[in-house]
């Protein structure tokens, strides 16, 4: 019964409703408290402060989801007795005994009995008063609803054209060719768009609540600090009690006009987020209410201002972010000689405001691959001023990459250092966080230098040598890059091996012996999104599938002529789905598997007409899903699209520019620019993503792979 009484309670007087008023924020107020405070505060709501329009309070809307919960609350409370809805009326015998939910009547026992042997009623369930007091199921006691131009007539119907409940004789009269539909099945549509506004406004519910519950453990850890900072003042002060007693005052009263300050603000805070609370949970508990217990009509008379109030709680930006933290400190200068004890000591209320707090440097502003860049964090506090300290909680995160390859130095002055070595990608997106919050202009985008290739002069290093031992090697073939960790992967052929590399350092990382299952070892290799190394065989045998630890995994394919099976010397590349494309050298076509093996494609075939190849002896995709093969027995590169349909060729048999002397292996950049390796010209050439022509490196001695 105490629920009962709360929620019959107005908020403004603190009694039971009396002629009970919705204002259009939804919260209900006794019509008589509504008028008194209209006159105080020119309409504004006590609760939420907004303004309600009306001067008149009779055009304000009854609350009439009350109804049902005044009938429980006489039941329970008075013992009250209600006339059966049938029986005459100045009938002394008519008590009523049951209740009809369905058609909303109370009914006598003589009534109810014959309610339920009527052909119309006998499926409707009964409640005796008392199952409806224990029950206390709030629907059960919802009251017709008449229609206002016809006040014998229960609306039954909804004017979909007029958007408002009508009775039978509105359908044939007033509203007569208007589509319209029951008023329950209207009542049920449009009950489920609230209801998702309800479950979409329960979670700023939850929000506000941990936001004040924050604030609260925030003013106890202010006190906490405030009080521990307190302790050390006094531990320092009392070895120099009299010389420094003057200096303690300033001190403590400065911590104490802190404490207050934050206090205050965050009281302030919490009052206006109590309340906003107050608001939102009484709006909800009101709109749930009526959704779930209101009488069908009366809910459709009050759907659009439930539906626009919801949504304003919904898109409304709450002031969910503390405005103050506990950070206070004092810093005891003990060594100060007895001249500066007036110094001594000062009081740190300063912490880092992360939307205040700023980021600049080279790594905000373009980024090369592989070139570690960097950038300088400078916390700052509420008001700017950066901080003269370090140890705050900096943390960055580049999408895509997370935390790796990323170092933070703390300066211990309030600057950090970031250091990152930037992936190949149209675009960087780094995140810097301070205390677990967005820095101020974070993420910050920055663009990926666009290789220029005619500054490329000479080579800007050289690695490794001939020979057997670690780092040096014979007959290299493929290469590849595993851009995520950095690394550079080679085919040592003669050595039968496949060797790593750090491309920041250039230091060799550690060494793949496939000795096991290629006898003429590694001829081509690529590295895909899981960082697994798929490494062809000369002879056609297959291609061998390696974990990051050098472990098989799986074969895929064998030598023959056959769908899915290899003539010898495979290039290879894969997509950014791990597709597999395969130069099939010697049957001449290009093979496509997904990244278990599953053979999804061919294309090509022996010759030299357009999309005819003559042993291809390269492959690259580019970013934009173009599939670009080097024909390396007809001289020319061809560009086909991702199912293999032929797009266009360029180059012929020379020496010049644009011409080909069996061109070998070739790779696309990000902006699909195209180079190849142009082997007995012993040079390679840069064709932009239409084949034309932009620059040639010389002197590469019989250049066979090449990669980005």
């Amino acid at each position: 019964m105490d629920i009962l009484v709360h929620k019959l309670t107005c908020s403004s007087c603190g009694n039971i409703f009396q002629e009970p008023k919705i204002l259009p924020c939804l919260h209900t107020f006794c019509k008589s408290c509504i008028r008194a405070f209209m006159i105080e505060t020119c309409t504004l709501c006590p609760i939420c402060n907004k303004k309600f329009g009306t001067t008149r309070v009779d055009e304000l809307c009854d609350n009439v989801f009350l109804a049902s919960a005044f009938d429980m609350l006489a039941l329970m409370k008075d013992n009250q007795c209600f006339d059966c809805d049938v029986c005459d009326p100045g009938d002394t015998s008519s008590v009523a005994f049951f209740r009809c939910p369905e058609c909303m009547q109370y009914l006598c026992e003589l009534h109810g009995s014959a309610h339920l042997k009527a052909r119309a009623t006998k499926s409707h369930q009964l409640f005796t008063i008392d199952q409806l007091i224990s029950n206390w199921k709030l629907s059960f006691l919802n009251r017709p609803t008449y229609c206002s131009q016809h006040s014998k007539e229960q609306l039954s119907s909804f004017c979909e054209q007029c958007d408002y409940p009508v009775c039978n004789t509105c359908i044939v009269n007033e509203h007569k060719g208007h589509s319209h539909m029951s008023i329950h099945h209207a009542s049920n549509i449009f009950k489920q768009t609230t209801s998702k506004l309800v479950t979409e406004t329960k979670p700023r519910i939850i929000e506000l609540r941990e936001t004040i519950s924050g604030i609260e453990q925030m003013c106890k850890d202010i006190s906490a600090n405030a009080d521990s900072t307190l302790d050390a003042i006094e531990d320092c002060f009392n070895k120099q009690v009299e010389s420094l007693m003057e200096r303690r005052k300033q001190l403590v009263k400065e911590v104490q006009s802190c404490r207050m300050e934050r206090l205050e603000a965050l009281h302030e805070q919490r009052d206006r987020l109590q309340m906003r609370l107050l608001s939102v949970s009484e709006m909800y508990n009101f709109v749930d209410d009526a959704i779930q217990n209101g009488n069908a009509s009366d809910y459709l008379d009050i759907k659009n201002a439930i539906d626009e109030q919801l949504k304003l709680v919904i898109n409304q930006k709450e002031e969910l972010e503390i405005v103050e933290e506990d950070y206070i400190a004092f810093h005891p200068n003990d060594v100060a000689t007895q001249v500066a004890i007036k110094f001594l000591g000062y009081i740190d209320t300063r912490y880092a405001y992360p939307p205040l707090c700023t980021a600049e440097g080279p790594g905000l502003e373009i980024a090369r691959r592989v070139e570690p860049t960097y950038f300088t964090v400078l916390t700052k506090d509420k008001r700017g001023k950066l901080l003269t300290r370090g140890k705050d909680d900096v943390e960055v995160i580049i999408e895509g990459n997370g935390r790796k390859n990323v170092e933070i130095v703390d300066h211990d002055d309030g600057s950090y250092t970031v250091t990152y070595v930037p992936m190949p990608v149209h675009e960087i997106v780094i995140h810097v966080y301070v205390k677990g919050l967005s820095i101020l202009g974070s993420p910050f985008r920055v663009p990926f230098s666009v290789r220029d290739y005619i500054q490329i002069k000479s080579p800007l290093i050289i690695l490794g040598r001939h020979g057997k031992n670690i780092g040096e090697f014979r007959s290299p073939s493929g290469i590849a890059v595993d851009d995520k960790r950095c690394l550079l992967a080679v085919c040592d052929r003669d050595n039968v091996r496949v060797q790593i590399f750090d491309l920041a350092s250039y230091e060799h990382v550690c060494s793949l012996d496939v000795s096991g299952y290629i006898r003429d070892g590694p001829f081509d290799i690529v590295i895909d999104s899981k960082g697994r190394l798929l490494v062809t065989d000369p002879n056609g045998n297959g291609i061998y599938v390696f974990d990051d630890d050098g472990n098989l995994l799986y074969k895929i394919g064998s030598m023959g002529q056959d769908m899915g099976q290899f003539g010898g010397v495979c290039y290879i590349a894969a997509d950014s789905q791990d597709n597999i494309y395969v130069c099939d050298t010697e049957n001449s076509r290009i093979q496509v598997f997904e990244e278990r093996g599953a053979l999804v494609n061919c294309f090509g075939s022996y010759g030299k007409e357009n999309g005819q190849l003559n042993l291809p002896a390269g492959i690259a995709i580019g970013s934009n899903g173009k599939i670009v093969v080097a024909d390396r027995g007809n001289h020319r590169i061809q560009i086909f699209n991702s199912d293999g349909t032929f797009i266009y060729s360029f180059g012929t048999r020379g020496n010049l520019q644009g011409e080909f002397d069996f061109p070998h292996g070739l790779t696309t950049d990000i902006q699909n620019n195209i180079v190849v390796a142009d082997h007995y010209n012993s040079r390679l050439q840069i064709f932009n993503s239409s084949g034309e022509f932009l620059h040639k490196i010389d002197n590469i001695i019989l250049p066979h792979c090449v990669t980005i």
